[in-house]
C-alpha cells in the first residue's frame, strides 16, 4: 500500500480524502466512486480486503488519483484515462 501522510490533527491522507467527494472536469462536478463500485475491477475483491494501493475499505473513497480509482467522467482508470483529472481536481461538493 501507499505511504500514509498525516496532518497536524493526525488524520491520514485517506481520512482527509473522504471530504473530497467530487472531481472537477470541464466545468462540471462529478461524484467520485467509492471502493467496490468500480466498473473496471472485480467488485468481489472489495468484500475481502482493502484497496491494495491506498487502503480504502469498501464504501470509502480512494485517495485522489489512486491506482484503483475509477474516473467518474469516462469510467476508466482515472490515472490512465485521457480526461486529465488530477489530484487537485478532487474537491468537496
Amino acid at each position: 500500500m501507499g505511504e500514509r501522510y498525516e496532518n497536524q490533527e493526525g488524520d491520514t491522507y485517506l481520512e482527509q480524502s473522504q471530504s473530497l467527494t467530487h472531481d472537477r472536469f470541464e466545468g462540471e462536478l462529478y461524484p467520485r466512486l467509492p471502493y467496490g463500485l468500480e466498473a473496471f475491477r472485480n467488485p468481489v475483491e472489495s468484500d475481502h480486503k482493502p484497496c491494495p494501493h491506498c487502503g480504502a475499505v469498501k464504501g470509502q473513497l480512494h485517495e485522489p488519483l489512486c491506482d484503483y480509482e475509477e474516473c467518474p467522467a469516462c469510467g476508466l482508470q482515472v490515472m490512465s484515462c485521457d480526461c486529465g483529472i488530477f489530484t487537485e481536481d478532487a474537491v468537496p461538493a
